[in-house]
């Protein structure tokens, strides 16, 4: 079963109701790390086998160029981040991508479009 942790930038009900659909949840907020830096919070996720769910840009960027290969970031570029559209779009996301490739993944979403980057990020080469 997934674990996940939910960044600051999105509401406790979020949480809720991923709790609500069986999932092991914590938010940020739960475990004192409302006012960390993005590296703190990124090394308790990493540490705590957790799929960061998540607004904020830096943390892909963070996983990325760390060269980690776990444990997955949810990124979600809504443009109306309501509860109720987080919810639904996560609802989509975790009936539509197996599991397995959400672990160890580096997922954008949108409201009509998923974008699944396996980890650890590949160097371009030239």
């Amino acid at each position: 079963m997934l674990k996940f942790l939910v960044d600051m930038c999105l509401s406790p009900l979020t949480s809720d109701f991923l709790r609500e659909n069986g999932y092991d949840v914590l938010h940020v907020e739960e475990i004192s790390l409302a006012s960390a830096k993005d590296e703190e919070i990124l090394k308790f996720a990493v540490k705590d086998k957790r799929i960061l769910v998540t607004q904020d840009l830096d943390f892909s960027r963070l996983l990325a160029l760390s060269g980690s290969s776990s444990p997955g970031i949810i990124t979600l570029r809504l443009q109306f981040p309501s509860p109720t559209n987080v919810n639904k779009i996560l609802d989509r996301l975790l009936r539509t991508i197996p599991q397995n490739e959400i672990e160890g993944s580096l997922i954008s979403v949108d409201e009509t479009r998923m974008r699944i980057r396996k980890l650890p990020i590949q160097p371009e080469s030239s």
